[in-house]
């Protein structure tokens, strides 16, 4: 697999308007993946890569999404 790296070559997150800096509760994560670490670009093709890269995909998310319900949230 290729490199990883923070803020590179993009910073920040979509987050939606209504939500931007109204409401302490939202979280935003950005993951960005190379198409060329699971495809050939030139055809589309998936690469043998695409199911390694879909699994660490999953755990990533399903990591994240147990930390966020862990999170102590007071309703406002």
């Amino acid at each position: 697999m290729g490199r990883v790296a923070v803020d590179r070559p993009f910073s920040g997150a979509l987050v939606p308007a209504a939500s931007l800096g109204r409401d302490d509760r939202v979280l935003a994560v950005m993951i960005e993946v190379n198409r060329s670490s699971y495809m050939d670009e030139t055809t589309g093709l998936a690469h043998t890569s695409l199911e390694p890269v879909r699994r660490t995909l999953r755990m990533v998310i399903e990591a994240l999404i147990g930390l966020v319900g862990a999170r102590s949230v007071v309703p406002t």
